[in-house]
């Protein structure tokens, strides 16, 4: 593909964008043939997700192709999220400061945070198994408060009807359950998904006054590690992406290990060397670094 000076592609990206589709599609269509692909179901979600997280930050189009990365990522392979939705609240999560304020982070995980609930939901299990119900119901209410009776965004809703529409048309295409792709696909791709959500920000303390403070670095050491930083596009190195948000995925590991102290001490050394790492030690109880009471 040709280069301009005012448009460019990514093409690890659109590879990838491309590649997710196929793999889910023959991941329906041999569901019931080939264990692996009952695996990669909701693998492959959650790694749209991911995608869906880089074209949101202007990727893999750039320059007078920019306006075209959102026809790569309107179709949610997660229903229960929708595209535009999803970005403008993850845009305005970007431009908060204060993270983790429920008042102005859409993304905060933080309500009702004193409560004997939050002290189960804020362990890493906890989290993975009613995370999905909670993060879903927040998503719709959301959509309906926020976007339903819009009539500033009918575009957009019109535009996520469609894509509920591809996917249940390709499910009934495919003679799969939609049961089945929510309790096999859904349900578990969101609960993996929150593994990384999971610490990725913690509330700020009185004598920070700077959110880079509470940006988390879970780094890629080990075979689990490179395996959840490629699934989440390492968005793992949380810190680098909050401080440099246009940043591709494919750049982001080379930023933080050319000078891994920099990053740590910007973030005041809120780091784990990988997921592993952070389940061995929050599986079954919160973290104190997010000062639960």
């Amino acid at each position: 593909m040709k280069r301009s000076l005012d448009g460019s592609i990514e093409i690890q990206t659109l590879l990838l964008i491309i590649f997710t589709y196929i793999i889910w599609l023959l991941a329906l269509y041999f569901w019931n043939d080939v264990l692996v692909f009952k695996i990669l179901l909701p693998l492959i979600i959650v790694f749209q997700n991911s995608l869906q997280h880089e074209i949101i930050h202007g990727h893999p189009f750039k320059g007078r192709l920019r306006k075209y990365n959102d026809l790569l990522g309107i179709i949610s392979l997660n229903p229960f999220s929708p595209y535009f939705s999803y970005k403008r609240n993850h845009l305005k999560h970007h431009r908060s400061k204060e993270l983790t304020n429920p008042k102005t982070d859409p993304e905060s995980y933080y309500s009702g945070r004193n409560s004997s609930f939050f002290s189960i939901y804020f362990t890493l299990l906890g989290r993975m198994i009613l995370g999905p119900f909670i993060t879903t119901y927040k998503s719709i209410d959301l959509f309906i408060r926020n976007d339903v009776f819009n009539k500033k965004l009918i575009f957009e809703n019109l535009i996520h009807l469609f894509s509920l529409f591809v996917v249940l048309f390709t499910l009934v295409k495919f003679n799969f359950s939609i049961g089945d792709y929510v309790a096999f696909g859904v349900y578990p791709a969101i609960s993996i998904g929150l593994i990384r959500s999971f610490m990725e920000h913690r509330p700020r303390k009185k004598e920070v006054s700077q959110n880079r403070h509470q940006s988390i670095i879970v780094d890629d050491n080990g075979i689990n590690g490179k395996f959840f930083s490629f699934l989440f596009l390492n968005n793992n190195f949380h810190i680098v992406h909050h401080q440099r948000p246009n940043l591709p995925w494919f750049k982001i590991p080379k930023e933080f290990k050319s000078n891994p102290n920099y990053w740590k001490n910007l973030n005041g050394y809120f780091y784990y060397k990988n997921y592993l790492s952070v389940s061995t030690h929050y599986l079954t109880r919160c973290p104190t670094d997010l000062d639960v009471k």
